[in-house]
């Protein structure tokens, strides 16, 4: 960024003197898409990444547990690509979410099963062909990326040759627009000539086996008539060793004698060592044996027959090697002139598998599609945690919604782990999972238009209120500062200062426990303001959605909150059942006698008690301080309602020195002895005595 500022000041604004002064900051909005930020994308544990078990060598990381986890079925790795851009822009326009919603009834869709199969069987075969052009571009190839990108294209091609026929074939008008425009742009004639045409040129199978670039042959005159001189080479070398051996009577065979080629050097007359000396000696020049150089006890030789060679054959496979370059080159512009193609051909391919993938999800656990409208409301029946559900060795507890113009903010109570967090994600989850087109978990759902999913559900360093960057999100991991200095009170106030810098009447605010970490006063305080704060009309009368769990129920009691502001609250809590523990007491106290057994059911209504202590029990905290804290507990439910700090007075400290002089000196004087020791032991008595 500097350096960007530090350009334009000198080539921008021409300023030779003075710096550029930044006067605000504002967020990069995409229109059309619902932002979220890095701390909503971690809360709601939509990406997830850790560290690869060869991290340590590669420094890579791996996507963990996630809703992207879940959700991918794609069989490419272009078709995963483009799941992560989805699911990294959630839109905000009703027709595009409608237009994928369409594309998934088609992939559901029981009379399109087999035209889904035999698309889903031919992605398995296709590579990320933009990155292979790239590559090939960069004279960065070798057969290998011509062999994956002619796999690819025949793959592709096979698809939307498919597809073609499906659109031409099919009664459903919304399958037929769907299709549409995914393979608009593609010029399915021009890419076909150009994969018959690369088939033509590069022989892949001998290629694959030989690991270099075969052209085939009859397809360039030149290069078969020095493939077909290299197929006589060994011949040719035969011969001319033959005669060689003619001119050399004093030798044979058992010299090691042969005719060999290497490069920028040509062919050389190759002996033994020791056989050298009887090589015929001549002053003709021509008929002379040059010594070139020996190794590994070979001695090899220029003479004129095989100068003849060099003048007449030459480097035969360098000729070989630059023609093929040379018809490889003429290719790669012919590859340059169809990139555009290829990338809306892989384009096309990616969003097929990311849709079929999405669709593969929903018809295996039952989604349905969500009705998204206008409206500023938030209905669901019958709703599932799309993670935890789809993971659950139990039958998942499904839960309604409801959230209106009128009660615009909900709020969860309850007892400690009986699954008010579980369900504030997963209304998060829902209303993002149809902004990005895909069915949801539910029975029946209306969601309306949401512009930002924001979020204070877990104590994270805020770096920013700048939407996220795709690029910024997959370097940095989203993964919490650990040299923050900040408090987590603090970083809950940071998030709630992005929350209200950054939501508008369009927004969704999840809020979990905010106020915990200060003091229950301060705590309530700032909950019931922000409660008021968000039930309140904002712009175009219309009002924030929010959802808040919370303990303190004092936010209820009517100097807290005023009745208009309980008219937009609705109060529900988890339900859970009590059953007592089997070797108790029975003079154990009746607040930690009995088990909790939440029952991960939404009602409506007020819970009386978070039962922090039993849940405290349940978790293996010792009897004693169980015990304390039962005490605690009921002294600061008297009518004051407070705890009464303990008094450390100074008399009741003398007190206890003197009581404790007072038995000691009984104990050490000994009474059956009518002495001097006795007398003065009751003189200390009664001194300690009169002194209290």
């Amino acid at each position: 960024m500097s350096a960007l500022l530090t350009h334009m000041q000198a080539a921008v604004f021409h300023l030779d003197d003075g710096n550029i002064v930044i006067s605000s900051l504002k967020p990069l909005v995409f229109p059309g898409y619902m932002i979220m930020d890095a701390n909503t994308i971690q809360s709601l544990q939509i990406f997830a990444q850790e560290l690869h078990p060869s991290a340590i060598k590669s420094g890579k990381s791996k996507e963990g547990y996630s809703l992207f986890s879940v959700f991918d079925r794609t069989k490419s790795k272009i078709g995963r690509e483009r799941l992560k851009q989805w699911m990294l822009r959630p839109f905000f326009q009703l027709d595009k979410i409608i237009e994928r919603q369409n594309g998934i009834s088609m992939v559901i869709s029981v009379q399109n099963r087999e035209y889904i199969l035999k698309v889903t069987k031919a992605l398995r075969h296709i590579y990320d062909m933009p990155k292979l052009v790239l590559r090939i571009k960069k004279a960065e190839s070798s057969y290998l990326e011509w062999g994956k990108l002619y796999s690819s294209l025949e793959s592709a091609l096979l698809i939307t040759s498919n597809t073609l026929l499906f659109m031409h074939n099919t009664d459903r008008e919304s399958d037929r627009v769907y299709l549409a425009s995914l393979t608009h742009g593609i010029n399915h004639d021009v890419l076909q000539a150009f994969y018959v045409r690369l088939g033509t040129v590069i022989n892949f199978k001998e290629s694959a086996e030989q690991h270099q670039i075969v052209i085939n042959n009859g397809f360039d005159n030149i290069l078969d008539q020095l493939m077909a001189l290299m197929d006589r080479l060994p011949t040719i070398l035969a011969d001319t060793t033959d005669a060689l051996l003619e001119l050399c009577p004093l030798i044979d065979y058992s010299a090691g004698i042969r005719t060999e080629l290497f490069n920028d050097i040509g062919y050389l007359f190759v002996i033994k060592v020791e056989y050298t000396e009887y090589l015929p000696q001549s002053n003709d020049e021509n008929d002379c044996f040059r010594h070139i150089f020996s190794k590994n006890g070979l001695a090899y030789y220029k003479h004129r027959i095989v100068y003849e060679l060099d003048s007449e054959l030459g480097d035969i496979p360098l000729a070989i090697s630059d023609r093929t370059r040379a018809i490889i080159v003429g290719i790669e512009d012919e590859l340059i002139e169809q990139e555009g193609q290829i990338f809306i051909l892989s384009q096309c391919c990616g969003s097929l598998d990311a849709i079929i993938s999405l669709g593969m999800v929903a018809l295996e656990n039952n989604f349905i599609k969500p009705e998204i409208v206008n409206d500023p409301v938030i209905f669901i029946k019958g709703g599932r945690h799309p993670i935890a559900s789809m993971n659950c060795d139990v039958i998942f507890v499904p839960n309604d919604t409801q959230l209106t113009q009128s009660q615009n903010v909900m709020v969860i109570t309850g007892p400690n782990s009986s699954g008010k967090s579980v369900y504030l994600k997963q209304v998060g989850l829902l209303v993002y999972l149809a902004h990005i087109g895909s069915f949801i978990p539910a029975e029946r759902a209306m969601i309306g238009l949401t512009d930002k999913i924001l979020t204070r559900v877990a104590s994270v360093e805020v770096v920013t209120h700048l939407p996220i960057s795709i690029t910024n999100y997959l370097t940095n991991s989203l993964t919490q500062s650990v040299s923050t200095s900040q408090s987590s009170f603090t970083l809950d106030l940071s998030q709630m200062s992005a929350i209200f810098a950054n939501m508008t009447s369009h927004s969704l605010c999840l809020i979990d426990e905010f106020g915990k970490g200060t003091t229950p006063y301060d705590g309530i305080a700032l909950l019931a303001a922000t409660i008021k704060y968000m039930a309140s009309t904002h712009s175009s009368n219309r009002k924030v959605q929010a959802i808040f769990v919370l303990h303190f129920t004092e936010i209820f009691h009517p100097e807290v909150t005023n009745i208009t502001t309980m008219k937009a609250i609705f109060p529900v809590m988890m339900e859970t059942t009590t059953s007592e523990q089997s070797g108790n007491d029975v003079n154990t106290d009746d607040d930690v006698r009995y088990d909790i057994t939440p029952l991960y059911t939404l009602k409506k209504g007020i819970s009386k008690s978070s039962e922090g202590i039993k849940c405290a029990k349940s978790a293996g905290i010792p009897d004693s301080i169980i015990t304390r804290a039962m005490h605690i507990k009921e002294c600061m439910n008297k009518e004051d309602r407070r705890l009464q700090p303990l008094e450390f007075k100074q008399n009741n400290i003398i007190r206890d020195v003197k009581a404790t002089e007072l038995i000691l000196t009984i104990l050490k004087t000994d009474w059956a002895v009518n002495n001097e020791a006795s007398t003065i032991g009751i003189q200390k008595i009664q001194k300690l005595i009169q002194s209290d």
